[in-house]
């Protein structure tokens, strides 16, 4: 019994035992079933998102993905992919590879070059392959591969597509342009040739060729220095190149001129160029380009200008000389004419009044008096011609009526109307007007236009002048209007010329130089006016039209300030109540001017001292100075021992004498002259004694 109960015992105890060992090994399997779940969870996580990130890279990537297995299976894909190939999606998801051959080489240029290739890759399994494909729409896809190994075990294949299209394009451009630019540069009239960064030469035309004597094969990669030589035609130095300037400071740069380009065989031409550098689309210098070309026969013909300007300019200044010398003529000429003149005016103005004097005789004295004024007149327009033409015409404009210098020019005139018995008609417009005008230059053209109406109208005509306001044009005119002879149409536009009088049996008939028209001409376009003529023809009278800018004021305000016109020369009279008697100093070499002068100065009660050296008036200043003194002096310019100039400098300096020049000389540059000199006042030989009588009284009254 008790041995039983220990076998028993021992067996529960055995069992118990068991059971606990099983339990032990139970609960140690299922830890270790759990801890294998987790680790093939975490790895199932890891997987995920391993798998995960694989796809989000095929995703981003820009080229198109394929992978396969080491049967060429595909296993994966990316949208770029299905895009590119435009692939039904469909048949990439079924797995379908034959179909996805098919789509593929329906789209290919050469579809059995394609798949000869893919065969050609299995066969061989090289580790990476790369090639293009061409499609039939003109794309083109590079294609790369490369072999996928796990453990060393080759496990397939990845695809990447890359879209080349637009590079092959634009590569396939650059080659077209860059062959344009070959064409074009190696056909244009110009020479180029265009270098590296390096400067070394990288292309050079057929022209090019020629100019520098090397040939292209030659000039390539030479340095540009060796294949275009240049040197100064001048200093003989050598000139920079304009190309390594415009590759070193990115600018066109071009070569001064006179540079001569050395060729090959030493021989020289001269160039003219231009460079430029050459950029690429980053703006990147990579290179420089220069143009140049020949300038023998230009350079040729400059030479040829710049010696044809030598032989101008020497022609010029020839000329030059010779219009100083004509000026110079001209100035004595008029002293040598005007000065004769003088004392027959002077006779002649006195004559004039003397009541004793037979009407008959009195009408002759006038007849000369008139030719005499004539001939002074002709004398002025040659100078003033003269002025003109160096245009050196002065004008001392200021505000003057208009009418005033219209009657100024017909109070000159009554005596020549009344010879021919000729009617004077006025016809002004209302109220008065004033311009800005050198009075004395109007009425001078109004003159000129009055004595040529009354020299070509025959006995018993009619004159008339007119003046109109315009002033919505801010202009006026003057016009002159005659019955004479009239104008042929075909002397009609050259009326104006210097020396012009139409048919010579005119000038013949009525004599003159014609130089009155074109002198008014000038002086009107000088005022920015205009002087026109018109007529009918032969018979029917002529119409001078003078226009001038208006500036109009009201008429209280026209005459304030205006001095009156010149007065119809008189003869002298006796001094007037409230004049004074002066002492002259009359220094003039002209015997028979000298004795007429100080005959009618001394009429009209002035004290005359007289000398006709500088020497002589020296003496004389020097003595009556000392004793009743000298009041004023009149002197001619040119004496015999010096200049009428130089005396009044010293009489100035040393006395503080003024003085009035008399000289036949009255170009602008001689008024200026006795001005400088000291003198008050320049009369201009002949002169009239009434003119002389006023100056003196201005000089006493300013005194």
């Amino acid at each position: 019994m008790d041995s039983r109960e220990d076998e028993d015992q021992l067996l529960r105890s055995v069992a118990l035992q068991n059971a606990n060992s099983i339990l032990l090994l139970r609960q140690r399997a299922e830890e270790q079933i759990f801890q294998a779940k987790e680790e093939l969870e975490r790895k199932t996580q890891e997987l995920a998102h391993s798998l995960s990130m694989m796809r989000a890279t095929l995703e981003s990537t820009t080229d198109g993905i394929l992978v396969v297995d080491d049967r060429g299976k595909a296993t994966g894909f990316n949208q770029k992919f299905v895009e590119m190939w435009r692939m039904p999606r469909e048949i990439m998801e079924s797995g379908e590879d034959q179909k996805m051959l098919e789509v593929a080489c329906a789209q290919l240029q050469d579809p059995s070059q394609f798949l000869a290739r893919v065969r050609e890759i299995y066969a061989s399994s090289p580790a990476e392959s790369h090639d293009l494909l061409e499609f039939a729409d003109g794309r083109v896809f590079e294609r790369f591969s490369k072999i996928q190994c796990i453990n060393e075990r080759n496990v397939g294949r990845v695809w990447s597509f890359r879209d080349i299209t637009e590079r092959k394009r634009a590569e396939q451009e650059l080659r077209e342009q860059s062959e344009r630019f070959r064409v074009t540069l190696g056909s244009i009239g110009d020479a180029v040739i265009t270098v590296d960064t390096h400067c070394r030469v990288t292309f050079i035309n057929a022209n090019a060729e020629a100019l520098t004597g090397w040939s292209s094969a030659e000039a390539v990669g030479q340095p540009v220095g060796e294949v275009l030589r240049l040197v100064s035609e001048r200093t003989r130095e050598p000139a920079a190149n304009p190309i390594e300037r415009a590759l070193a400071e990115g600018i066109v740069a071009g070569l001064s001129h006179y540079t001569n380009l050395i060729r090959r065989d030493g021989s020289e031409i001269p160039i003219e160029d231009s460079a430029a550098p050459i950029k690429n689309p980053g703006d990147e210098i990579i290179g420089a380009v220069m143009v140049f070309h020949d300038v023998s026969e230009r350079r040729q013909k400059e030479l040829a200008l710049e010696r044809s300007y030598e032989a101008e300019q020497q022609a010029r200044g020839a000329a030059e000389q010779a219009n100083q010398a004509k000026d110079l003529f001209l100035a004595a000429l008029s002293h040598e004419l005007r000065t004769p003149l003088t004392p027959v005016l002077a006779i002649l103005s006195s004559l004039r009044q003397d009541a004793a004097i037979p009407a008959v005789l009195a009408e002759d004295l006038e007849t000369v008096r008139r030719n005499v004024e004539l001939e002074a007149r002709l004398i002025d327009d040659l100078l003033d011609l003269t002025r003109i033409t160096r245009g050196k015409l002065a004008l001392h404009c200021e505000r003057v009526p208009l009418r005033r210098m219209i009657e100024d020019a017909i109070n000159t005139c009554p005596i020549d109307l009344a010879a021919k018995r000729l009617t004077l008609v006025r016809d002004f417009e209302q109220p008065e007007r004033t311009i800005l005008a050198d009075s004395a230059r109007i009425t001078q053209i109004i003159w000129n236009l009055l004595k040529n109406s009354i020299k070509f109208t025959p006995a018993g005509g009619t004159i008339t002048v007119r003046s109109r306001v315009f002033p919505a044009e801010s202009r006026v005119t003057i016009e002159v209007q005659d019955t004479g002879i009239g104008i042929d149409a075909d002397h009609l536009d050259r009326v104006f010329d210097a020396f012009e009088q139409g048919d010579r049996k005119i000038t013949r008939q009525f004599g003159g130089l014609g130089l009155g028209l074109a002198i008014s001409k000038a002086i009107a376009e000088s005022h920015q006016g205009t002087l026109t003529a018109a007529s009918a023809g032969h018979g029917c009278g002529s119409l001078f039209r003078l226009t001038l800018p208006l500036t109009a004021v009201p008429e209280s305000e026209a005459f304030a300030g205006s001095k009156k016109g010149p007065s119809t020369p008189s003869a002298p009279v006796a001094l007037s109540m409230g004049q004074r008697p002066i002492r002259i100093l009359l220094v003039e070499d002209h015997a028979d001017t000298a004795a007429i002068l100080a005959r009618l100065l001394r009429s009209i009660g002035h004290y005359v001292l007289r000398a006709d050296t500088v020497t002589a008036a020296l003496q004389v200043a020097e003595k009556e100075m000392g004793a009743t003194g000298i009041d004023l002096v009149i002197s001619d310019l040119g004496l015999p021992d010096g200049s009428g100039l130089d005396l009044m400098r010293e009489l100035s300096t040393r006395y503080g004498l003024r003085g009035i020049a008399l000289s036949g000389y009255g170009m602008d540059s001689d008024l200026e002259q006795s001005t400088a000199a000291g003198f008050s006042h320049h009369l201009v030989k002949p002169i009239d004694i009434a003119l002389v009588r006023s100056t003196i009284q201005e000089m006493i009254l300013s005194s």
